[in-house]
């Protein structure tokens, strides 16, 4: 497992990560273990936290999630959120999983646009920081999310709100 800094910006996160796989011969910053990843992990699952005591019983399922792609331990307010769910469902209290853990969807929601969301929003955050990076005195800017946009087949509009969705994420 990397080592890294909770309160690391998510930009030293990822020098950090480059300069593993350097250190290590590999080419990019990729992997659970990570840098990067296993801070990524740890806000994500602050978020988590915060989302599951506001009532988004959903978030308990997206934290175990987590854990197990970074290879984490449940942090103690999932594994006692967990327990409580698994026995009010074997203990005959609730009748549904989704009772106890809630829909993963809204009624209506569109999975498509969600899942390229998902899929695009760090990739168009790490290449706008990339270029920011090592090309000066770019502007964060229609231009730039135009120029990104390209790379990923996205139109600026979607390029910005990916790279803003991902920023608010990391800045947690």
């Amino acid at each position: 497992m990397a080592n890294y800094d909770p309160l690391w910006t998510a930009e030293q996160a990822h020098a950090a990560s480059l300069e593993e796989s350097a250190r290590l011969g590999r080419d990019g910053v990729e992997g659970p273990n990570s840098a990067f990843f296993q801070w990524y992990a740890h806000h994500v699952l602050v978020a988590y936290g915060k989302q599951y005591a506001e009532g988004d019983k959903f978030a308990l399922m997206a934290a175990i999630s987590e854990c197990a792609r970074a290879d984490l331990p449940l942090p103690e307010w999932a594994a006692r959120a967990y327990l409580s769910a698994f026995q009010s469902v074997v203990g005959a209290k609730s009748k549904s999983w989704d009772k106890v853990f809630g829909e993963p969807y809204p009624k209506g929601t569109q999975l498509a646009p969600l899942a390229k969301k998902r899929n695009m929003k760090f990739a168009v955050w790490i290449r706008v920081n990339g270029i920011l990076g090592s090309e000066p005195g770019v502007a964060i800017d229609t231009g730039l999310f135009e120029r990104v946009g390209k790379e990923f087949n996205l139109g600026k509009t979607l390029a910005s709100e990916y790279y803003y969705e991902a920023k608010r994420i990391l800045s947690r």
